[in-house]
């Protein structure tokens, strides 16, 4: 019995409901964590973060 028999006799009508279901609840938490109060700090922070020159590249010699 192959991978092929078995999947073509399996009911497979769960996964796109889980896969809804995960994708649902991960676009929640980060619309939460992205609109809450008080983050403003935080995204200015990380806004900041690639214009911030702290180190000078290093060379390989």
């Amino acid at each position: 019995m192959s991978v092929t028999d078995v999947m073509s006799y399996e009911s497979l009508t769960l996964l796109p409901q889980a896969a809804l279901v995960i994708f649902l609840l991960t676009f929640a938490a980060v619309s939460l964590r992205t609109f809450r109060r008080g983050g403003g700090a935080e995204h200015r922070a990380a806004a900041q973060l690639p214009l911030v020159d702290d180190s000078s590249p290093k060379s390989i010699d």
